[in-house]
């Protein structure tokens, strides 16, 4: 057969388009192929990540374990730390402050039978004269007070122990007419300051405050100091819970007693608790026991 030119470019036309159609298939087979590859590739590392996660949740379990233990731990130790930072606050307050003087039971007790026996009417404290201490002995007085006091005072120690057991906090002076003072009130404040007579206003002036408590202890005192016990130059203020105050200068009346505290109204508000060892009248043996 006779091919035209006509004829042949149709059949090289039919067939660059075969061709074409060809190298299109192969493209949309190829292409497929690949794009499932680079899904393969990008699901990959999805994998990995999901493995490198794992280890990462179960660190983080782990941290958070660690993180707990280390709060209880810090919460142990804080607690420890505060509560040895509370003692030595604690030992450091016993420290600064003066700490309250503990007597024995049997003084315990003889102190509070006296308290007892004289808490009655209007009395608002209990005193004693114990002694005079010349300035000569006021060295050995203060070295051993107790010895002193059980020589000069054995009578008086006997019925009542609690006076040889008060400590230097508790004994004001070192010489002079000794004086044993009880408020009937454990709360009572006590106040006792030096004085001394101003003739021109005619009145005692304080010269000097030597003892304040509020917990209402017995002292022991030192009064009269220029060694007569009929000049007062003490002044000893007590304040009961009720606010009622006495004011009393320890020293002697007339007749070699302590003096009395009176109040406005003429009461005695003070009780006499010394036991006086000289000879007195028969019938005046039960008054002075009682005071």
């Amino acid at each position: 057969m006779k091919m035209t030119p006509k004829r042949v470019f149709t059949l090289l036309l039919v067939l660059i388009l075969q061709l074409s159609l060809y190298a299109c298939a192969q493209t949309a087979q190829t292409n497929p192929y690949e794009s499932k590859t680079s899904m393969d590739k990008v699901e990959i590392p999805t994998k990995t990540t999901e493995t490198k996660k794992q280890p990462e949740k179960t660190t983080g379990e782990t941290r958070e374990e660690t993180t707990e233990e280390t709060a209880e731990e810090t919460t142990e130790e804080t607690t420890v730390r505060s509560i040895i930072s509370n003692r030595t606050s604690r030992d450091k307050i016993m420290e600064t402050q003066p700490m309250q003087y503990e007597f024995s039971k049997e003084a315990e007790v003889s102190l509070g039978w006296l308290r007892d026996n004289i808490d009655f009417s209007m009395i608002m404290f209990g005193a004693a004269y114990l002694g005079y201490v010349d300035g000569l002995f006021e060295e050995e007085f203060e070295e051993d007070s107790s010895g002193w006091l059980w020589t000069n005072s054995e009578a008086m120690l006997l019925e009542y122990p609690f006076i040889a057991e008060l400590d230097k906090n508790h004994i004001i002076g070192n010489a002079g007419f000794l004086y044993c003072i009880v408020p009937v009130d454990e709360n009572a404040t006590v106040t006792i300051n030096r004085v001394q007579w101003n003739q021109r206003t005619k009145t005692d002036e304080i010269t000097e405050i030597l003892y304040r408590s509020e917990s209402g202890e017995p002292v022991l005192l030192f009064a009269n100091l220029d060694g007569v016990a009929y000049e007062a130059d003490t002044q000893v203020l007590i304040t009961d819970n009720n606010g009622n105050t006495c004011e009393w200068y320890p020293s002697f009346d007339a007749m070699s007693y302590l003096a009395p505290c009176l109040s406005e109204a003429g009461d005695s508000l003070l009780y006499d608790f010394t036991e006086y060892t000289h000879d007195v009248p028969s019938e005046h043996g039960e008054w002075l026991e009682d005071g």
